[in-house]
């Protein structure tokens, strides 16, 4: 979950099902925060469409580096 007031994350445990879903994770949330709008005030639309954006990220960056 994005800290955004702490600009950092907390890993639940799903987070750790496996080195890929951890780098995944890691990847997603470093987005989050580093391209967030939510400081404005967050939205269900903004949250979704962030959340999306961020697991595109996380998906593509984890397919270039590590190509699974």
């Amino acid at each position: 979950m994005t800290l955004f007031g702490e600009n950092g994350f907390v890993l639940g445990r799903e987070a750790f099902a496996s080195e890929a879903e951890l780098t995944q994770t890691l990847l997603h949330e470093t987005y989050r925060l580093s391209t967030s709008q939510a400081a404005a005030g967050v939205s269900g639309g903004l949250a979704t469409s962030e959340t999306a954006s961020a697991a595109g990220f996380a998906g593509r960056a984890y397919q270039a580096f590590f190509g699974q």
